[in-house]
């Protein structure tokens, strides 16, 4: 079994201590002898401070920083442990034991708003806690007797049986193991209720779990419906689509029909008001001829009045002439009005029939414009989905 033991005890600004000081402790028994007031307590209670192992109050001081050396300008304060662990079973050179040091180190410093402790174990900072879980590998606690301090032993002189028993059994470490198997049972009691609050929770959590898997089953069945869903939308708006494109194809077809009609009808039109046109112009010709032809005959009539004046048989021939002529010139002008008039009524068939195709480009145009929006509805439609 291993053995602990001070080996070194460095003390630095604390308490009486002003100036670093070294202690060191030689193996055996240590005595440290020295009249009033010269600081022996001082050296217990830096190892107590050291350790962690007592309060300020029982340091006497009545605050951390009270433990500084009066009069030092340095605020700070610095207690060193170095520990010798021997095992008495690993040898080394000579046969003297193995020793292993284990240093522990607090120090303590003070500022305008308040102070700080530090542990450290080995060069590592670390917490009070980890001081004490490393002492109690080698039954050092802080309600052990490992510390004797001033007046115990008086103490222990005018103690009762019972109360020197316990001493004992704490030295012993038999108390400790009393408290481990309290601990124990306390632990085990704990564990019992806590199963027990576990098996509660277990048929709590099984009802749970039955319900959440009834839910769960009602969430895939839900997502199931609802991809086929999306699937059957997905497949009703792809032959929208395609029946919309379809739609559009054919009315754009049917619009290009419908202008190259109008452009058909409307070239026809042109060349009808050409003729229409034409026509007017012969007809205005052919009057003009005939009142300037109708003007020279009856100035030759009259010449030939005269001249035939007296010859009746010649007279009657020529009024005949005339009359002949007459009636020939008045039918080519009928022919040439029942021209016109027909050009003209062809001319107005024209005319409605190309307003009747603007009406009916004007309808494709909407139906055209009505399918480009259900198309934009149902590109805006799938971008949704």
């Amino acid at each position: 079994m291993k053995q602990i033991r001070i080996k070194e005890l460095v003390i630095d600004n604390f308490k009486s201590f002003g100036k670093r000081t070294t202690i060191p402790f030689l193996p055996g028994f240590t005595t440290i002898s020295g009249p009033n007031g010269s600081g022996k307590s001082n050296i217990l209670d830096s190892i107590l401070f050291a350790l962690g192992l007592s309060s300020s109050k029982t340091l006497r001081a009545e605050r951390l920083p009270d433990l500084i050396h009066h009069g030092s300008e340095r605020q700070e304060a610095q207690v060193t442990i170095r520990f010798a662990i021997t095992d008495p079973e690993a040898k080394r050179g000579e046969g003297e034991p193995a020793e292993e040091i284990l240093e522990i180190s607090r120090q303590i410093r003070s500022s305008r708003t308040g102070y700080y402790s530090v542990y450290s174990l080995n060069h590592q900072t670390v917490t009070l806690g980890d001081i004490h879980d490393c002492l109690s590998r080698f039954n050092i606690s802080t309600e052990g007797h490992n510390i004797v301090m001033q007046g115990d032993v008086t103490r222990v002189t005018t103690m009762s049986a019972g109360e020197r028993r316990k001493i004992l059994d704490d030295l012993a470490g038999v108390r400790e193991f009393d408290q481990r198997i309290a601990q124990a049972r306390e632990e085990l009691e704990t564990a019992a209720r806590y199963m027990e609050q576990s098996e509660l929770l277990l048929q709590e959590i099984g009802v749970q779990k039955e319900k959440l898997g009834q839910e769960r089953e009602i969430a895939l069945r839900y997502q199931h419906m609802k991809r086929e869903k999306e699937r059957l939308q997905a497949m009703v708006l792809a032959r929208r689509i395609a029946q919309y494109r379809r739609q559009t194809a054919y009315l754009a077809r049917e619009k290009e029909r419908v202008r190259r009609e109008r452009d058909r009808q409307e070239g026809e039109l042109v060349t009808i008001r050409k003729t229409i046109y034409e026509l007017t112009e012969q007809l205005q010709r052919q009057r003009e001829e005939m009142e300037s032809r109708e003007e020279a005959e009856r100035m030759e009539a009259l010449r030939l009045v005269e001249e035939l004046k007296g010859k009746l048989g010649g007279e009657e021939q020529f009024l005949a002439h005339i009359t002949g002529e007459r009636i020939r010139q008045e039918k080519l002008r009928e022919e040439l009005e029942s021209k016109i008039h027909q050009h003209q009524l062809r001319l107005q068939a024209l005319e409605e029939e190309l307003e009747k195709l603007a009406q009916e480009k004007a309808t494709v145009q909407a139906a055209l414009d009505a399918a480009d929006h259900q198309l934009q509805e149902v590109y805006r439609a799938i971008g949704a989905i």
